[in-house]
């Protein structure tokens, strides 16, 4: 089974079609890494969340939280990853991927800039926070 996050950048891969497609890993988004090149991308970092398991009514209720960080030698290119991002995802309510059921996911704020790399491309970020559990085997 897919990890959570690979099913987000999945989502994303058919959802924002302003995303870069990369041929190092065959899809827009990177997972875990921001990597030297190429200039315009978008990356995904899971961060701590909550696991309740079998405390309620849903066994395995997760809320993962997570950040995308978009770059671009343009500043308007960059933002406009980080809107398109959030356009995806703020308020999803009920959404089956391949393996989870998202109950509901939102950004935490609006989200933006953190400044220029190293290499003077505009980086900004968002983070978000989901509620999932994983579908039984017969729902997926």
């Amino acid at each position: 089974m897919s990890s959570f996050y690979d099913e987000i950048a999945t989502k994303l891969d058919t959802d924002v079609a302003a995303l870069i497609f990369t041929a190092e890993t065959g899809r827009n988004v990177f997972l875990g890494v921001l990597p030297p090149t190429p200039d315009t991308c978008v990356a995904l970092f899971g961060l701590p969340g909550t696991n309740i398991m079998d405390q309620r009514d849903v066994p395995g209720l997760q809320f993962p939280r997570f950040q995308f960080i978009t770059r671009s030698a343009d500043y308007e290119e960059a933002a406009t990853l980080l809107q398109s991002i959030r356009s995806s995802l703020h308020g999803l309510i009920g959404y089956n991927t391949s393996h989870y059921r998202i109950m509901r996911c939102h950004a935490e704020q609006e989200g933006g800039p953190l400044g220029q790399d190293a290499q003077g491309r505009f980086e900004f970020s968002i983070n978000f926070v989901a509620e999932f559990h994983a579908l039984p085997p017969e729902e997926e």
